[in-house]
């Protein structure tokens, strides 16, 4: 999967260029970290038919 921007890169005109193509380039290390200090927010989508149970588990997890 390639976004536009990649399309323009490689200097073609249509993402539908890309197909079948091998792209080889060189890939750089990539360390990913996840700190709990860092992460204070998080957004749900909840079904609130059953609010008070949703919000209880909610609680009861937040500080796992």
């Amino acid at each position: 999967m390639i976004n536009r921007a990649a399309v323009r890169a490689f200097g073609w005109s249509e993402p539908e260029e890309a197909v079948g193509k091998r792209l080889q380039t060189v890939i750089e290390p990539l360390i990913l970290v996840v700190e709990p200090r860092w992460l204070r927010i998080i957004n749900l989508r909840i079904d609130n038919s059953d609010l008070d149970a949703v919000m209880g588990h909610v609680r009861a997890i937040q500080y796992e």
